[in-house]
């Protein structure tokens, strides 16, 4: 979760840099947005356990 998060909120911080300093965005600054996104949901489901428990023991 933490490194999916990381992803998104380091390509929100690229993009409003670069549109600040009037820099192109080309299609790959979307590469963590999809790298980050699958990777923060599965954070969440796992966070959430909604997969059943961890610990086959509980």
């Amino acid at each position: 979760m933490i490194t999916g998060l990381l992803f998104l909120v380091g390509f929100f911080v690229f993009a409003i840099v670069m549109s600040a300093t009037g820099g192109r965005h080309t299609l790959y600054s979307l590469i963590p947005v999809l790298l980050g996104v699958p990777l923060l949901i599965a954070g969440l489901i796992r966070r959430n356990n909604a997969l059943g428990p961890r610990d086959p023991d509980r």
